[in-house]
């Protein structure tokens, strides 16, 4: 099955959108059918040519079947890419799908009158074209077809609406909100040149009423502006990802932390080095923008002895020079206090140096107050201690 093959082949990388709906469902296999229907629909009134004149003139019509067919390939591609994406199947989604494939199937026969008639002197030569229309009847051509595309595109829109709203219980990080909305506003563009084509077609004098359709082809210059200025905002978009020290990408992160720390602290880096290993770090977070890693930081416990408040320390805190002011880190560290929270700890304590000022603005900003060093640093000048209630 073609659902099931797109999806096998996609790769899930990071800052992708990640695949909800992994088995195909059964409303999705009912919508094959109804689809495989709808093609079938658009050749099913071809007989067989019986000389070789009529089968050329089945040849000529081959692209305007082909338009319709691509068409239709196209709505069916939007719904696959809805069900992989989010995999619902509530009674909402069945209903907003049901009414989809009513409209597709409803609209299949005047989709392919429109396109035959417009090649029809291409394809039986001028004046033998068996389709005819009144002059008059252009406008009521141009209303139905405008209406069925705004409705085919009303009903995305609702159903991406429909799972914008089920964020929480999708779970939709910060990157898939956005891409959401980014499906969201889309619809609602090919909604508004729907519109528009289907006025034009009632305010323009009836004899060019049809050249209202062309209205149609401004999609492709808004899409490329639109997807254009998105895609500039999705690449400044911070994914976090919850992993270990393990992770690739932490690794090369830290070798740049210690690298700077090393220029910072100068002699005083060998002793502040030994405390900074990551081998027994099972709770990491980096940051990525367009899939790079930019940003990372780790928290394991701290709780000596006799201290009843369970506590995290905050460890290997570093944001690529590039991405800094971006707000990178405040949201690493943001995340590790959340798991922090999760996993029952009721504080969370660090060191950073007095060589590290943004660091230091950092903490203060997110609501950390200075404490007297603790354990290691005690006496050491140059280190600064941070608490936080979580």
């Amino acid at each position: 099955m073609l659902r099931k093959f797109i999806t096998i082949k996609r790769p899930a990388g990071v800052g992708s959108f990640r695949y909800r709906g992994q088995e195909i469902q059964r409303i999705e296999t009912f919508s094959d059918a109804v689809f495989a229907f709808a093609v079938t629909l658009l050749i099913v009134s071809l007989e067989v040519p019986r000389t070789f004149e009529e089968l050329l003139i089945s040849m000529r019509g081959f692209f305007a079947f082909g338009i319709c067919f691509c068409l239709l390939l196209l709505i069916w591609h939007e719904q696959h890419v809805f069900f992989r994406r989010y995999g619902l199947d509530d009674v909402p989604t069945i209903f907003l799908n049901s009414a989809l494939l009513f409209v597709v199937l409803f609209y299949v026969y005047p989709l392919k009158f429109l396109f035959t008639l417009l090649f029809s002197d291409n394809i039986y030569g001028s004046g033998h074209s068996p389709y005819s229309i009144k002059e008059g009847q252009i406008v009521d051509l141009m209303t139905i077809y405008g209406v069925g595309y705004i409705i085919i595109y009303v009903l995305f829109l609702l159903l991406y609406v429909h799972a914008f709203r089920k964020k929480d219980l999708l779970q939709l990080n910060r990157m898939e909100i956005f891409d959401t909305r980014t499906k969201i506003y889309s619809q609602a563009i090919l909604i508004d040149i729907g519109i528009i084509c289907t006025l034009l077609a009632h305010l323009l004098p009836t004899r060019i009423a049809g050249l209202s359709g062309m209205c149609y082809m401004l999609i492709a210059p808004v899409y490329w502006i639109y997807f254009s200025r998105r895609g500039k905002m999705r690449r400044n978009i911070v994914t976090l990802v919850r992993t270990d020290s393990t992770d690739a990408a932490f690794v090369g992160l830290v070798r740049l932390l210690d690298a700077d720390l090393a220029d910072r602290d100068g002699a005083d880096h060998t002793f502040y080095a030994q405390f900074n290993t990551i081998a027994i770090l099972k709770h990491v977070v980096v940051a990525y923008a367009d899939a790079v890693p930019v940003g990372c930081g780790a928290i394991k416990e701290y709780s000596p002895d006799s201290v009843e408040v369970k506590r995290v320390e905050v460890k290997r805190m570093f944001t690529l020079p590039d991405s800094r002011g971006k707000g990178v880190a405040s949201q690493v560290l943001a995340e590790l206090e959340r798991w922090a929270a999760e996993l029952g700890y009721q504080k969370c304590v660090l060191e950073t140096g007095k060589r590290q000022p943004e660091a230091i603005a950092l903490y203060e900003k997110r609501g950390y107050r200075i404490i007297p060093n603790y354990g290691q640093y005690v006496g050491v000048d140059n280190s600064v201690c941070f608490e936080k209630m979580i």
